[in-house]
Order: structure tokens, then C-alpha cells, then sequence
């Protein structure tokens, strides 16, 4: 939740001194676990879409990546 505040807080301030960016979405990491999105993702990006904009998720999996030898 802590997360989403600031994320509200920040939206606010930069459209308060005319900036025209905005936060498009968010990442994060499942060492070893693969790439998918758990019940607190979901739940996250539930809360980032009801913000008010289009956001998207990204998972990622340094260990299995780098084991795959592409990247």
C-alpha cells in the first residue's frame, strides 16, 4: 500500500509543475521462480490500474534467464 501512495503522491506533483510523463508500470524480480505474476502482483497491478491509467506489469527471472544463455 505504501507503495501505491507514493505512486498517487508522485502522479500529483508532477502533474502540479506540468509534467506530461507519467508512470507506465512497474517490475520486479522471481529469482529462480520464473516469470509470472503471484496473487500480490495481480492484487498490485489491480491497484495501479484503478489509479486511473493504462499500466503494465513485468516480471522477471535473472537465474532461469541467464540459464537459458539468451538474453
Amino acid at each position: 500500500m505504501e507503495a501505491q501512495i507514493f505512486q498517487v503522491n508522485q502522479l500529483e506533483m508532477m502533474q502540479e509543475i506540468g509534467k506530461k510523463e507519467y508512470i507506465c508500470g512497474w517490475y520486479h524480480s522471481h529469482p529462480g521462480y520464473g516469470c509470472w505474476l503471484s496473487g500480490i502482483d495481480v492484487t498490485t497491478q489491480f491497484f495501479n490500474q484503478k489509479i486511473g491509467q493504462q499500466s503494465i506489469a513485468i516480471v522477471i527471472d535473472p537465474i532461469k534467464t541467464i540459464s537459458t544463455g539468451i538474453y
